[in-house]
This record gives C-alpha cells, structure tokens and sequence, in this order.
C-alpha cells in the first residue's frame, strides 16, 4: 500500500537553512536583514562577521558595516568603538573612512568628518553620500566656497531633493540668491518634513527683489508647519521691510504667544509698533 500524497494546502515542511559559517557570509546577511528594516538582527550578523574574521579586509568590511548600523541605531558610542578599533588598518578602506566622517559629523566634530570623508572620496570619487557629507562639513568649518563644489558634484552624480535644497542654501549664504532659486525651488515639492527649505527659498526669493513670491513660498510652508516660530518672524520681518506694520505686529504676537521668551519675537513686536506710531504721527490728529 502506497502512502498518500499530502494535500497541496499542507506542504511538507521545509529544513531551516543552516547558518553562515564564514565572515564574508555573515556580513552579506547583516545586509540583507538590513535591507529589510531589521536592524537589530543586521548587527548580530555584522558582530558575527566580525568575530570570525581572519583577515584584515573581512575585518574592515565587518567594522565599516557595525558603524553604519549602530550608527542608523543612533549609538553613536558603539559606532565610534567599530571604527577607532579599524582605523589603524583603514587607510586605504573608502567605506569606513566615508562612515567615519559620517560618524564625526554627527558628533559635531567637523575637521575630524571632512578628513575622513576627504579621504574616502579620494579612495573613491564615485562615493556622492560622501561629497555631499562633506560639502555640510565645511560649512559647518566656514569653508563655503569649498563646501559649494562638493554639493555640486554630489549633485551631478546623483539629483536628489536634498542636494538641491543643499547647494541652493550654500549658495545663497555666498549671496548667489538668484543661482539659489531654481534650486530650492526644484527641491520644495519633496520638503515634506522640512521647514528650512521654505525659509531659504523665502529668503532667496526676498533677496532677488520677489517679495510677493517671498510671502506667498512662507504662506505655503505655514500651511504645512501651522505656527512655526521661525516662519511666522520670517514673515513679519518680510512685511515690516515692506511697510506693512499691521501684519508684521501681528505675526510677532502669534510668536509671542508660542514662545514668550522669543528676543527676536519681541524685536518684531517692537519695530512694528514704533512704525505704526510714525505711521499714526504722519497722519496727525
């Protein structure tokens, strides 16, 4: 008697995988787990790949994978602990010099990120996540000059919201306000979660003589971030530059109202009344 075939709705079951038996094995699915939002399992693989690494390259690749990843944890102690335990080894490593500087950066050190991202583009030029990194490390030096043509290559090798809305503020902090427009123009639709790119193009457009555009750009990202702070005085120094003290009053006490100890909310206020008395002086009785 022959056993039956079992039914399509009860498959046979099927042996787990065995696990990786070697580094590089271990870190190719650290990355696949991370590819799949599972960060913590990526950085037991990565530990993994480490712990069994025998050689240098293996051993950096493992350390550059657990900075990145502690990194995207916001452990910015462990990601430091992966890399100064590779560095000795890292000259020649573009990833882990590149993830270095990432790691710099967001330790407010900036002369520590631009060397190591300066170094991994110079290993490798096609890393554009690093030059754009960089460009926001010398600005955060002053460098802005160079930190304009770092945005800009990053921007020629990959377009993205983000690195407009960059080289547009680089180059309107150098006073290239009308260079800046069409970028943060391009880069608005995306600033979803971003207020800044509203201020800049705002200020940008304000700048070129586009007062109208100006207001009309602050309007729309006060839609967006309904009483925002920043984008409420941003407005009323626009309006009271315009001699328009009613609204700019106006604005400065809704910030007032949110922030009371707001020095430049209560500079507003007073600019606008002392111009609504000249305003009322001019008139006369």
């Amino acid at each position: 008697m022959t056993r039956d075939s079992p039914p399509l709705s009860s498959p046979l079951p099927v042996a787990p995988r065995p696990p990786p038996q070697s580094a590089t094995a271990w870190l190719h699915q650290a990355w696949a787990h991370y590819d799949l939002g599972e960060l913590d399992q990526a950085i037991e693989a990565a530990s993994r790949s480490h712990d069994l690494s025998s050689q240098d390259d293996e051993r950096l690749e493992a350390c550059a994978a657990l900075c990145w990843l502690h990194l995207e944890n916001s452990d910015t102690q462990r990601a430091e602990h992966a890399v100064r335990t590779a560095l000795p080894l890292a000259a020649r490593h573009a990833h882990l010099q590149w993830h270095a500087g990432i790691l710099f950066l967001r330790k407010k050190d900036p002369a520590l990120a631009a060397h190591h991202l300066a170094c991994a583009l110079e290993l490798n030029p096609a890393l554009d996540e690093a030059a754009s990194a960089l460009a926001w490390a010398l600005h955060d030096l002053g460098r802005l000059a160079e930190a304009s043509i770092w945005a800009r290559r990053a921007l020629s090798q990959r377009v993205t919201p983000q690195r407009q809305a960059q080289l547009g503020w680089l180059l309107l902090q150098q006073g290239h306000a009308q260079d800046a427009v069409p970028l943060l123009q391009a880069a608005l639709p995306a600033a979803t979660h971003d207020v800044s790119t509203y201020l800049h193009l705002g200020r940008a457009l304000a700048e070129t003589g586009a007062t109208s555009a100006a207001l009309d750009t602050l309007d729309q990202g006060l839609a967006r971030f309904p009483s925002h702070p920043d984008l409420l005085l941003a407005a009323g120094w626009l309006h009271h530059a315009h001699h328009e003290p009613v609204r700019a009053l106006d604005l400065a006490q809704q910030v007032v109202c949110i922030n009371p100890l707001s020095g430049s909310a209560w500079h507003l206020q007073g600019a606008a009344l002392h111009a609504l008395q000249r305003v009322g002086a001019a008139r006369g009785p």
